[in-house]
């Protein structure tokens, strides 16, 4: 939950969330955008800039919702510097179908239809899933090209094999979605849909979202999913294929953490 006295903080969070992912590599140009949901706003200087803009289809469960979320077209190595020009503060209105901006940078990110369908299937059916970040792992976007790959199933055993935090952080698997336009209603559906089972979701050939209560928690995922991948590819460029944790050291190391396997 966000208190009235939190919003700062919370925007302090995004920014300095934000020059991390970049140094990281993760963002390049105005690559990757963050979202989080708030409750209460009443320290942030409410100024509706401009007619409300239409959401790219109706989602009527986030009527009156407000979220921080970055802007089109900016720049993650420049959130912390400007923060008023990297987040802005929005607003859900008539009965679902429209979007107004109170405060900060706007309009809101072109992969506005992922964010808000995924922040409208988790008012259905998964409440605690408050914050959303999407960007571009290396490694893991270098997954998605190779042709052993392709396949789900696949791509979930090498990850969850390579390094025992990925089960710790993620005890479920990942979703893997085909290629699909960037900032597409299509793309910002299929990912709503996956993350209701899952906390990732894969972008073949473009990237992550990952979704948690917190900044942090979704950061974590992708920070442990993004380890997995660079220990595959370093692995493979030896010419030998990975061993891999079996499935008797992936279940004691779940057991040993209290996670069901």
């Amino acid at each position: 939950m966000t208190g009235a006295a939190e919003v700062p903080a919370l925007i302090r969070r995004i920014t300095r969330i934000a020059g991390w992912i970049y140094s990281k590599g993760w963002a390049e140009a105005n690559a990757g955008n963050i979202s989080v949901r708030v409750d209460r706003t009443d320290d942030i200087p409410i100024d509706p800039q401009g007619p409300p803009r239409e959401l790219p289809f109706p989602m009527r469960e986030l009527d009156g919702a407000r979220f921080l979320i970055s802007g089109t077209g900016r720049r993650m190595r420049e959130a912390a510097e400007t923060p008023d020009q990297y987040v802005g503060l929005i607003r859900i209105v008539d009965g679902g179908t429209r979007y107004r901006l109170l405060w900060g940078a706007g309009p809101a990110t072109s992969e506005l239809p992922a964010h808000l369908g995924i922040h409208a299937m988790a008012a259905r059916a998964r409440p605690r899933i408050r914050a959303v970040i999407h960007t571009h792992p290396t490694d893991i976007i270098a997954l998605s090209h190779l042709p052993d790959l392709q396949d789900e199933k696949a791509l979930n055993d090498i990850l969850f094999r390579l390094h025992p935090e990925t089960r710790v952080h993620l005890p479920g698997r990942i979703a893997r979605i085909p290629y699909n336009i960037p900032g597409s209603a299509e793309l910002g559906l299929a990912t709503a849909a996956a993350l209701r089972f899952h906390d990732v979701v894969l972008w073949c050939l473009h990237g992550v979202v990952a979704v948690a209560d917190r900044l942090d928690r979704a950061l974590d995922r992708i920070e442990v999913l993004e380890k997995a991948a660079a220990i595959y590819i370093r692995a493979r460029s030896t010419g030998a294929r990975p061993v891999g944790m079996t499935d008797e050291q992936i279940e004691a190391t779940l057991a040993a953490f209290g996670i069901e396997p």
